[in-house]
């Protein structure tokens, strides 16, 4: 199975961290846990600056200092989440990928759905965090993927599909090439071919990652019918277009 290429992300707030000495981050955090802690309350000014210091503690790999930040901010919230239910989500949903991170595959899986549920039962009164809510389906995808729990990952990618608004491309697009992934690893060969020539003759509409795995994976269904020479040829056009977008 080939794995899916996904571009690098950095936060925006990253580099008002980065330029603190190490005693004035500190300081700084320590502010920050203290105010979550008096106030037992998650606002979008805190959650701004605490995602800034996940992102910059993942660059630095400083994984236990990040983990004791993120679960002060989850156990906050889970004693009193009310209307902060969205910015807990986002917290959880950065937990989720945490745990990911160190394939702690059964934490990881319990707090997306355990977010997921949220969603589920608050409607609209938590509107303002789908975003979020579409993450951490999108990583709970990705949990089972990377298990090789095929079924598992398969239905969740269908229930992705079916939940998000249809208007969405990204998120469909990206749930179509995990989706013929999942197939593939299913030996559904047959199920994925349309899907990947749908997504081949997106190229306009779809991000250039999603075309780069959709090339790969119609090269790795090639490969399984034995037409090595048509593999070749995606594998071929997925190399020499990373290498036109200067990529490779």
């Amino acid at each position: 199975m080939i794995w899916p290429w996904t571009p690098p992300h950095q936060s925006s707030h990253i580099e008002s961290w980065t330029i603190l000495t190490e005693e004035d981050r500190e300081s700084r955090i320590n502010q920050l846990l203290d105010t979550i802690e008096e106030s037992r309350t998650l606002s979008i000014g805190t959650l701004d600056q605490l995602d800034g210091l996940m992102e910059l503690y993942e660059t630095d790999a400083l994984s236990i200092e990040r983990l004791k930040l993120i679960t002060s901010v989850v156990a906050c919230g889970r004693v009193n989440p009310g209307v902060n239910h969205p910015h807990l989500a986002h917290a959880m949903s950065r937990l989720v990928n945490w745990l990911m991170k160190q394939t702690d595959w059964v934490n990881a899986e319990g707090t997306a759905l355990e977010v997921i549920q949220w969603y589920e039962r608050g409607g609209k009164a938590i509107a303002q965090g789908t975003s979020d809510d579409t993450a951490v389906k999108i990583h709970l995808c990705d949990i089972y993927l990377y298990q090789e729990r095929w079924q598992d990952a398969e239905n969740a990618i269908r229930r992705l599909k079916k939940t998000e608004p249809s208007n969405n491309k990204l998120v469909h697009s990206l749930a179509n090439e995990k989706l013929a992934r999942t197939l593939l690893a299913q030996g559904l060969n047959d199920e994925a071919a349309p899907i990947l020539k749908k997504l081949i003759g997106s190229r306009e509409t779809i991000k250039l990652w999603i075309f780069f795995n959709a090339l790969c994976l119609q090269g790795e269904v090639f490969l399984i019918r034995g037409e090595d020479d048509l593999a070749a040829q995606f594998f071929e056009a997925a190399m020499t277009m990373l290498e036109q977008e200067g990529l490779w």
